[in-house]
């Protein structure tokens, strides 16, 4: 697992938030107009499927933060997950994962069911960070079922997982 963090921890509970609120809204006054036959949600939902190695219908258990901190100040919290549908990635029942925070910022994880994105790397999981986390909707675990069928199960590149 590298030691940099992906994305702030702050824009991951913004995202999270606005997502489980209800959607995003655009920074201006436009709509987010829908991408093809899905909407924005759905299609970012798509891409997180195709550009990590695993994605699944997790419930977060429970989080600690790690022992010692990543590089330049940073805090790494392990977040200990139930799996129920895994899309995409081994076929498993728990994992734990790695989420890099900066001082100060909140670990806290949606205790609902939720559809997550991961990176996968010599240590372990690893939180891609924002645009990785979505409401476990029936709409939405239909859409990242779709999703993973469309996969190349031998990619080794993946997208969102390159820092």
């Amino acid at each position: 697992m590298k030691t940099s963090k992906p994305q702030s921890g702050k824009i991951i509970v913004l995202f999270v938030s606005m997502v489980l609120m209800g959607g995003c809204q655009a920074s201006t006054a436009e709509e987010v107009k829908p991408v093809g036959r899905f909407g924005f949600v759905e299609k970012a939902l798509i891409d997180a499927v195709d550009q990590t190695p695993f994605a699944a219908v997790v419930r977060h258990v429970s989080a600690e933060r790690q022992a010692s901190e990543a590089s330049e100040g940073e805090l790494v919290f392990l977040h200990h997950v139930e799996v129920r549908d895994v899309f995409r990635g081994p076929k498993i029942d728990r994992l734990t994962y790695a989420l890099f925070a900066e001082p100060g910022e909140s670990d806290a994880a949606p205790a609902e069911w939720v559809i997550i994105t991961l990176c996968q790397g010599n240590e372990g999981y690893q939180w891609p960070g924002t645009g990785a986390i979505f409401p476990a909707t029936e709409e939405l675990v239909a859409v990242a079922r779709e999703a993973s069928r469309d996969v190349d199960p031998e990619q080794q590149v993946f997208e969102q997982c390159e820092w």
